[in-house]
């Protein structure tokens, strides 16, 4: 990262939330942070102190009240616990990656398998992580408006090639103007020029 090796210090300061969450279906929310917070806080971290951070994590993801709640999914033999919804489980994998504090985290498309709703909550936190210092870096494919004005900046990516990158209000511009593409904008029914 910026021309050296990636070490110690940079698996410290960074966390990456996966595309597919892999949880035990049987284990609460509250267990599972557990189980994270046991693997990546130090030692020395007191027991108070990690309470503490399980809670603010939980509270800050919007979980709080799920704390409780198994996390369900398919068990050994096709057996199926019932449990979080899968906006809430898409959060409690960035509440895994939040417990050791992480300066940035990359997330490897946190809306897949989840509704409208459901993506623009899980978005609606990443912003909240960003706005408290967070750097969020996100790939998500075909993201509504309402997701896309979230963004500070986007890099605008097509089989690997980039076609553009910059602020999202600016993306327009950049196509019809600076590239002469054609867009038109549908108001109220109606097909307008953009």
């Amino acid at each position: 990262m910026n021309g050296r090796a990636c070490g110690t210090l940079f698996k410290r300061i960074s966390a990456y939330v996966a595309q597919e969450d892999v949880f035990v279906p049987t284990m609460t929310s509250w267990e599972t942070l557990v189980f994270h917070a046991t693997l990546t806080l130090p030692k020395a971290v007191s027991h108070e102190e990690r309470q503490s951070r399980m809670e603010d994590v939980l509270r800050t993801m919007g979980l709080w009240r799920a704390r409780g709640t198994q996390v369900g999914g398919a068990l050994p033999g096709g057996i199926l616990v019932r449990g979080l919804s899968g906006g809430e489980k898409r959060r409690l994998s960035i509440a895994c990656a939040l417990i050791a504090s992480p300066s940035i985290i990359f997330m490897d498309e946190p809306t897949t398998g989840l509704d409208s709703f459901a993506a623009l909550n899980v978005m609606d936190h990443m912003r909240d992580l960003a706005a408290m210092g967070h750097t969020v870096v996100a790939s998500v494919h075909q993201p509504r408006a309402a997701i896309w004005d979230m963004f500070h900046k986007v890099c605008v990516l097509s089989e690997g090639y980039q076609l553009y990158c910059g602020r999202p209000d600016r993306t327009l511009a950049w196509f019809c103007d600076a590239l002469g593409y054609e867009y038109d904008l549908i108001r109220d029914g109606a097909v307008s020029d953009w």
